[in-house]
């Protein structure tokens, strides 16, 4: 007869839905790997103890497909435990070989990947413009050194990390790319399967260098076309989804110029370029602040007030 499958689960008859995608698992002060084994129950599997009575089995989805490392029936006739190999996914469909019947079972997955830790030249204080090397440590980030898709921001999503490739179960690195915001959260997904919550990074807080010229007629400059520019860190210039305000006190609120000859990154410095309004009648024309205000999509990162006044 036909062998039949009833269900698959762990030998603690714990559902196989998170197994390591090591395939083994070893505890702190272990020295000894687990491995992990699935239990399939059914009928019509045939005899234990022999040597003429072969069984294989193989698991996975229609995109890729595992074989389990070594299979034999542990119950006569109704249990085959199989030890299985490294990988990743989920919802994994079974077949076992009974000399030269085969049978579909029901499903099992490995675990969803774990983010642990993040250290790196990009995991605090990273520059906005990118470039610096994020280490993400944790768990079952499978045995595809390219199979993985690396993401992070205020919901997960917003930037895509660059080069990420999976140094092993446990170590994946990526490139931060240009960004801002802080607390941003990271996903990473393998074989259709993504970390629930994370660890966060932050980019580096704007600052306010310098600003050229530092006085200017209370009359502003828009009417003789004067610029005026802010040389700054870290503000986000060559993120697109990162604005910038530039704000006199509390009485104004203006744009950088898009002109990208005028506001424009440099030599490791974002220079913002503005033109100074009129001030109001009864406003004093001496030690006005000039701030800066970031903002990462709809979230306000920071407010940076300068030293210096026009």
């Amino acid at each position: 007869a036909r062998p039949t499958l009833h269900g698959v689960k762990r030998t603690n008859d714990d559902p196989m839905d998170n197994s390591d995608t090591r395939g083994f698992t070893i505890s702190l002060g272990e020295t000894l790997p687990r491995y992990e084994v699935a239990v399939m129950n059914g009928e019509n599997f045939g005899p234990a103890n022999v040597s003429w009575n072969p069984i294989a089995g193989e698991y996975g989805t229609a995109s890729v497909t595992y074989e389990a490392i070594s299979c034999y029936v542990s119950i006569a006739h109704t249990q085959v435990r199989c030890t299985m190999a490294p990988g990743a996914g989920r919802k994994h469909s079974w077949t076992l070989f009974v000399g030269a019947q085969r049978s579909r079972s029901p499903t099992s997955s490995y675990g969803i990947p774990e983010i642990l830790g993040i250290s790196g030249a990009g995991a605090f204080d990273a520059h906005t413009d990118g470039g610096q090397v994020v280490q993400l440590m944790g768990r079952n980030y499978g045995p595809y050194p390219d199979g993985i898709h690396v993401t992070y921001g205020e919901g997960g999503r917003e930037y895509a990390a660059k080069n990420c490739r999976a140094i092993s179960n446990l170590v994946i690195n990526c490139t931060t790319v240009p960004g801002s915001g802080q607390n941003l959260k990271w996903r990473v997904t393998v074989r259709e399967q993504t970390n629930i919550d994370s660890p966060t990074m932050s980019y580096a807080l704007p600052a306010i260098n310098s600003i050229t010229p530092s006085s200017s007629s209370t009359l502003g400059t828009v009417k003789s076309s004067e610029n005026i520019f802010l040389n700054t860190s870290n503000s986000g210039l060559q993120d697109v989804l990162t604005t910038r305000e530039i704000l006199f006190g509390n009485h104004y609120k203006i744009l950088p110029l898009s002109n990208p000859l005028l506001t424009a990154s440099n030599g490791g410095f974002d220079v913002l370029a503005f033109q100074a309004p009129e001030l109001l009648s009864g406003m004093k024309g001496f030690d006005i602040p000039i701030s800066v205000a970031v903002k990462s999509g709809s979230s306000l990162v920071s407010i940076v007030e300068s030293n210096k006044v026009l």
